[in-house]
């Protein structure tokens, strides 16, 4: 009983992200016939980091390569979103010559992740910049973004009612 349960599970787990990925061709073939670009490059690089997610995620380490794809596609994905907003220049310098290095998967994303959310003001002229080189040695990484006035003040506001 138990063993049946477990293969169940299991079956569960690998039936899962197939329909999903199915689901995501049918988007992405359905926004091709629409010729919706943006949308079917939005769909397949989701459909990328999805999978990453699911192969790397659960690894100790794996090759930079792997991590500097899942960047260059959450980043493509947000320059996607910002594109048709003139005030906001994102510049990503991500030199992969040497990243010969293995690494914790998703250690440099949340970083990226934060510049996007914090950075980024429709309303604002806003910018991000992203540089990652390595060396034999080193890995190189340096994420900077704008930073506006009125996020600024509600943060200062909720940090001073957190202290009272």
């Amino acid at each position: 009983m138990v063993r049946s349960k477990a293969n169940l599970q299991f079956l569960r787990s690998q039936i899962n992200p197939h329909f999903l990925f199915n689901t995501l061709n049918t988007l992405y073939g359905t926004a091709l016939e629409e010729n919706a670009g943006r949308t079917a490059e939005g769909i397949q690089r989701l459909g990328d980091m999805m999978r990453f997610m699911l192969q790397e995620n659960n690894l100790d380490f794996i090759q930079m390569d792997k991590e500097i794809d899942y960047l260059n596609n959450y980043i493509a994905l947000q320059k996607l979103r910002t594109q048709t907003s003139q005030g906001i220049v994102i510049e990503d310098n991500i030199n992969e010559q040497n990243c010969n290095h293995r690494i914790a998967p998703m250690l440099l994303i949340p970083l990226v992740e934060n510049a996007f959310k914090h950075g980024i003001s429709l309303n604002e002229r806003s910018w991000i910049i992203i540089n990652l080189s390595c060396t034999e040695k080193n890995i190189l990484f340096e994420v900077r973004n704008s930073i506006h006035a009125k996020r600024m003040a509600t943060r200062k506001k909720k940090d001073r009612a957190s202290v009272l």
